[in-house]
């Protein structure tokens, strides 16, 4: 076989698989963050149903994480976002802006916080397509301006 065609093989082979990575990454990607986000979505629910038992029994919501914890409304350890390391759900209090001052609570984690260690990039690019949209970026139970029933981002 001469050398020029060995090395149209080779370089054809090359780029058939840079073409197949180039597809596989993002896929990857788009999988592990919807394994993820079911995870990240499960422990959402769990503190909105301790956080609606607590408002019921107190007529106020949990400010603090120990509050729903020693209550025995939500297991320890359930304040944690999954794959990040440690960190909490960011847990936000409010009260309408009408005359009723109903009380507001939003629970969060943004894309950053669980999707840690995964691709840079496509982190950075999940969240500014969320913000260019006027969305939250990441998974959130909850609103701080208006009552909507403590529905999810995703629901």
């Amino acid at each position: 076989m001469p050398n020029g065609r060995l090395l149209l093989i080779l370089t054809t082979l090359v780029l058939a698989l840079a073409c197949v990575f180039s597809v596989a990454r993002p896929l990857r990607f788009s999988n592990e963050q919807h394994q993820r986000e079911q995870l990240v979505k499960e422990r959402l629910i769990d503190i909105r149903r301790a956080q609606e038992q607590f408002l019921a029994l107190h007529g106020r919501y949990a400010a603090q994480w120990h509050e729903l914890i020693d209550s025995g409304f939500l297991k320890r350890g359930a304040q944690q976002i999954p794959y990040s390391d440690g960190e909490e759900f960011e847990l936000s209090l409010s009260v309408t802006a009408d005359a009723s001052q109903r009380p507001l609570m939003q629970c969060a984690a943004l894309y950053q916080q669980y999707l840690k260690g995964l691709d840079s990039t496509d982190i950075a690019t999940a969240t500014e397509q969320a913000v260019s949209q006027g969305q939250y970026p990441g998974l959130k139970i909850g609103d701080l301006t208006s009552d909507n029933g403590n529905s999810g981002n995703w629901e």
